[in-house]
C-alpha cells in the first residue's frame, strides 16, 4: 500500500472503511515487531479476514493453524464422560463460527474440515432440544457409564433457541445441503455426537 503507486502512499491519514477499531488494533498488535501478540482462539476470527485482505502470508498460515486446531479440540472435547448438553452446544457453535469464517476467507481445507466437524453433532445439539436427564444422571453417579447416556430430547415447550441454530440458518444453502447430507451418512453409521 505504501510502497506502490496507491493513493495512501501520499496521504497522511489512511481511512480503513468497514474495519472495526478493536479488530484492526488487534491485527496491528500481532503485526508489530515489538509486541507480536499471539494469534489465538480469542482473536483468530477477527484477524483472518484482515490478514487475507492485506495479504500477510504468515498471519494467514497462523490463522489457518489456529482454526484447524480449534476444530479438532472442539470435536475432541465431546469425548469426555462429563460433557454436558451445553458443552456440546458450545463445541458445535465453535465449529460453526469457524465454518462461517472459513467460507468468508475462502479457506477450502478449513471449510471441509469444519463441515466434517459440524455434521458430527446431532440435531438435538442445534435445535436446543438436547437436555441432560437429571434423574438418570443422579442414579448413574459413581458408575462407569458416560454422561452421554443421560441425554434426552426436551419437549417443545422446554426448547430454547440455540446459538447453533442461528449460525446454521445463516449458512449458504449449498453448505446446509452438504452438511445435512453428510450428517445423514453419519447418522446411518451411528457416529453422531449428542444423539440419544
Amino acid at each position: 500500500m505504501f510502497d506502490h503507486n496507491f493513493i495512501e502512499k501520499k496521504e497522511r491519514e489512511v481511512k480503513l472503511a468497514g474495519k472495526k477499531y478493536d479488530d484492526f488494533k488487534e491485527f496491528l498488535l500481532c503485526l508489530h515487531p515489538a509486541v507480536q501478540k499471539e494469534i489465538s482462539r480469542s482473536n483468530v476470527l477477527s484477524l483472518a479476514l484482515i490478514a487475507e485482505e492485506y495479504q500477510v502470508a504468515i498471519f494467514i498460515t497462523r490463522c489457518k493453524n489456529v482454526m484447524w486446531d480449534w476444530l479438532r479440540m472442539s470435536v475432541k472435547g465431546t469425548n469426555s464422560e462429563y460433557t454436558t448438553a451445553n458443552d456440546l452446544r458450545k463445541y458445535a457453535a465453535n465449529c460453526l463460527l469457524i465454518l462461517h469464517k472459513a467460507l468468508e476467507c475462502r479457506y477450502a481445507e478449513i471449510t471441509d474440515e469444519a463441515i466434517s466437524s459440524v455434521c458430527k453433532f446431532g440435531y438435538g445439539v442445534f435445535s436446543g432440544r438436547l437436555r441432560l436427564n437429571m434423574n438418570l444422571s443422579v442414579r448413574l453417579m459413581g458408575l462407569s457409564r458416560t454422561a452421554r447416556t443421560c441425554y434426552i430430547t426436551a419437549a417443545d415447550e422446554d426448547v430454547e433457541k440455540s446459538e447453533c441454530y442461528d449460525l446454521f440458518e445463516d449458512l449458504p444453502e449449498d453448505i446446509k445441503y452438504k452438511l445435512l447430507t453428510e450428517r445423514l451418512i453419519l447418522c446411518e453409521s451411528n457416529n453422531m455426537i449428542g444423539v440419544n
